[in-house]
C-alpha cells in the first residue's frame, strides 16, 4: 500500500474543511471546560478505541470523521483492526451516494500514528462504514452492545406500578442497552492532527 497522506499541507493548524465548509477546532472550547466528571471519566475510558478518519480524493480532503474500533486480530504476527465509521466519509458529496475511485482513508490512532484505511464494506441507508486498518501493536476494541430505543405501551410491559422505570433500565449482564428519549448521550470523537485529542459532547437521546 501506498504511505498516507498527510494534512499539513493542506490545512492550517485547528483547521476543519470539509465540503467546501471551514470551522475551527477549538472554536467552542471553553464551553466545555466545567464538563461533568462522569462525562470526563467516560471520554477517558472509551479514548484507547477511538479514532480519527480522513478521507482524500485527488490529494485532497474529501471527508474528516470519527470512528470506533470494534474488531482485532493477528494474523501472522501482523495486527489488523477493523473500525465502525459513518459512509459520510466515502460519499463525494452530501447529496450523492457515490464512492470517488481513487478514494484514500488515513486512519490516526490514539497515539498519533497514522495508518492507512482499507474500505471494506458500507451501507448507504443506515450511513454506516467499516474500515480496516494494519498497525504495529495490538489496538483496544470496543464491547458493542445491542440499542433498544423501543418502548412498551401496553401496561403488563410496566415493571414498576408508580414510575415503570424497571422497563426502561439497564439491568445487570443483561444482553442490550435499553434507551429512550431524555436519556444523556455523550458524543465522543478524535482530532486528526497533533496532539490527537479527544473529544466528548454531552447530549439528550430524541
Amino acid at each position: 500500500m501506498s504511505p498516507p497522506v498527510s494534512l499539513s499541507s493542506f490545512l492550517g493548524p485547528y483547521q476543519i474543511c470539509c465540503h467546501s465548509f471551514g470551522e475551527k477546532f477549538d472554536t467552542n472550547t471553553d464551553a466545555n471546560i466545567d464538563l461533568d466528571l462522569d462525562i470526563k471519566k467516560l471520554a477517558l475510558k472509551v479514548s484507547p478505541f477511538v479514532v480519527s478518519l480522513v478521507s482524500l480524493t485527488g490529494g485532497k480532503p474529501l471527508f474528516m470523521g470519527s470512528g470506533t474500533i470494534t474488531k482485532f486480530e493477528e494474523v501472522n504476527g501482523t495486527y489488523f483492526s477493523t473500525i465502525l465509521t459513518s459512509a459520510s466519509l466515502l460519499r463525494t458529496s452530501a447529496e450523492s451516494d457515490a464512492i470517488p475511485d481513487d478514494i484514500k482513508v488515513n486512519v490516526h490512532i490514539r497515539d498519533g500514528t497514522l495508518c492507512e484505511g482499507q474500505v471494506l464494506a458500507f451501507d448507504w441507508h443506515y450511513n454506516i462504514a467499516w474500515i480496516k486498518i494494519k498497525s504495529d501493536a495490538p489496538l483496544a476494541t470496543a464491547s458493542l452492545r445491542l440499542l433498544d430505543d423501543s418502548m412498551s405501551v401496553v401496561p403488563s410491559g410496566i415493571q414498576d406500578k408508580e414510575l415503570g422505570s424497571d422497563c426502561f433500565q439497564l439491568h445487570p449482564h443483561s444482553d442490550f442497552f435499553k434507551l429512550c428519549p431524555g436519556d444523556m448521550v455523550v458524543a465522543v470523537g478524535r482530532y486528526f492532527q497533533p496532539p490527537d485529542e479527544i473529544m466528548a459532547a454531552p447530549g439528550r437521546f430524541r
